[in-house]
């Protein structure tokens, strides 16, 4: 299993119940003290996070790190594992919530055409202890963590954009006959001519 797939668990799980979800909030962002990978806002405004193992190496290096996933702004903190990982749990302190994820395939026969369908469910091995220094949100942070989340959807926009080429995103050329710089046809002087890389 991917750590895209565990997002998707998670983003799937939440999406009702939450403010808002999303992926990769960084200390940078002046809401959190370290980085996480997924983090999703209450309907009361406290900040829950979500930590993605994906290896049992990856799980054993975490505990490695200095921060040790403490932040006065965050209610709860949960590790999300495959179900391979389910062995590996007795790794993760006790402090910390452990959500294990299972992929499973299904045929939905609710529309007019049955569709096979993969789901993720969730299932909640162990509770994530309260921290109970954390606050609510406050409004400049949720609007922070509201910005990042709208960045993320339309750099996913522009990244399919490009993939379909529908938008130009490539290395600039020189146009031989006015020296100007276009990637298909020059627009200064509508001619079609032998293009120079730009080193």
């Amino acid at each position: 299993m991917t750590t895209k797939e565990l997002e998707y668990a998670i983003n799937k799980h939440y999406f009702e119940s939450s403010k808002i979800i999303t992926t990769n909030l960084t200390k940078n962002s002046g809401v959190v003290s370290h980085e996480c990978d997924v983090v999703v806002v209450t309907k009361s405004y406290y900040l829950l996070e979500f930590e993605l193992k994906i290896s049992k190496l990856d799980l054993k290096k975490d505990f490695q790190k200095k921060h040790f996933h403490e932040c006065d702004n965050i209610k709860k903190t949960f590790f999300v594992v495959p179900e391979e990982l389910e062995d590996c749990i007795e790794l993760i302190p006790e402090r910390f919530g452990v959500i294990v994820v299972n992929k499973k395939t299904r045929v939905d026969k609710s529309g007019k055409t049955p569709l096979e369908k993969t789901y993720y469910p969730l299932r909640f091995v162990r509770e994530a202890q309260t921290n109970k220094k954390a606050k609510k949100l406050t409004n400049e942070n949720f609007i922070k963590i509201c910005g990042l989340a709208s960045m993320r959807y339309w750099t996913a926009k522009e990244n399919e954009l490009k993939r379909n080429e529908l938008i130009i995103w490539q290395k600039a050329k020189i146009c031989d006959n006015c020296k100007n710089r276009y990637s298909v046809i020059c627009r200064s002087c509508d001619k079609y001519n032998n293009w120079e890389d730009i080193e």
